[in-house]
């Protein structure tokens, strides 16, 4: 299915970037940030429990300069995604936690640290219509 075909690219991907930071560098531009969200939101629709290694792509992007800059870029796609995956992971997992889980939810709260550190009135506003939302 295209899910598999979209979470096998991005585990390939991801050893890629784990091997080589050159890589990781080179491809950490706003169009490949704008491709994973793509790919990230089409599998999320049928198949949360694929979205990790989405995830996992976006934060060994943060850990270069091009890739945070991709990430403030993209941040009100980037910001959605992630904190849908925030609540669902929550909704859907609360009794079935993991390493992969784990390692999911430790690399969103870096994403979304990114974002709020790099987008600080817009990400505040967004936290403040969330909480108003929620009660």
């Amino acid at each position: 299915t295209n899910d598999d075909l979209l979470t096998g690219v991005a585990h390939l991907l991801d050893d890629a970037f784990c091997a080589d930071e050159e890589l990781l560098k080179l491809l950490s531009g706003p169009r490949f940030m704008q491709a994973i969200c793509e790919a990230f939101g089409q599998v999320r629709l049928s198949h949360h429990s694929k979205c990790d290694v989405f995830v996992w792509l976006m934060q060994a992007m943060s850990s270069v300069e091009e890739g945070v800059e991709s990430l403030v870029e993209c941040w009100v796609r980037v910001w959605s995604l992630i904190c849908g995956y925030i609540c669902t992971s929550v909704d859907s997992d609360i009794h079935a936690a993991t390493d992969d889980r784990a390692m999911s939810t430790t690399a969103s709260c870096s994403i979304v640290g990114i974002l709020i550190d790099n987008n600080l009135p817009q990400a505040s506003e967004k936290l403040r219509v969330g909480e108003r939302a929620a009660q």
